[in-house]
């Protein structure tokens, strides 16, 4: 019995080891899932993190990129606006030379006209001239072919003349025989 006795307590002794082992190794099981899903949250935080910063990052490249386009678009703005402005200035240089242009064109043509004008005046001047000094040799070459006419035919006129025909200036140019007559009739 002493025996049995002894075996039953090394029976119960060993099934006290083992549950205490069967316990243990539960317990390293259970600290080991824990310890496992410890790792595995510090796991996806650190990922997480990663991905965050990764993110963060992208976001300021993207950010310096869209700054640096900004700059670029802005720059080439500006650039389009000087030009413009430049353009504007150059096209309202041109205006204002095509208005000084006409104003020259307009004040040439002007002085052209008062030139011709003055210069068709002078035309009328001189023909005028020409035409009462033309008038005057005729009135002259009409006055000594009547003078001429007279001193060679008042003779066989005298009495016939109208009244008038001979001015007083004619008496004593064609004698005072027929001035005489002249005066009687």
């Amino acid at each position: 019995m002493l025996l049995f006795v002894q075996t039953t307590i090394k029976q119960k002794e060993r099934e006290e080891i083992l549950q205490q082992l069967m316990e243990e190794e539960q317990k390293e099981a259970q600290e080991m899932r824990h310890q496992e899903e410890i790792e595995k949250r510090i796991r996806q935080r650190l990922e997480l993190s990663q991905v965050l910063s990764m993110q963060v990052k992208e976001k300021e490249e993207k950010l310096k990129k869209e700054s640096a386009e900004d700059a670029k678009c802005k720059d080439e703005l500006m650039k389009r606006l000087a030009e413009d402005r430049k353009l504007e200035q150059m096209s309202e240089q041109k205006r204002r030379m095509k208005m000084l242009e006409l104003r020259r064109d307009v004040e040439n043509m002007m002085l052209e006209r008062r030139q011709r004008r003055a210069e068709e005046m002078q035309l009328l001047i001189k023909l005028k001239e020409q035409e009462e000094k033309e008038m005057e040799q005729r009135k002259q070459i009409i006055e000594e072919e009547r003078m001429i006419m007279l001193k060679e035919h008042v003779k066989n006129l005298v009495g016939y003349l109208p009244k008038g025909l001979l001015k007083p200036d004619d008496l004593p140019l064609l004698g005072s025989d027929i001035a005489e007559a002249q005066n009687l009739s």
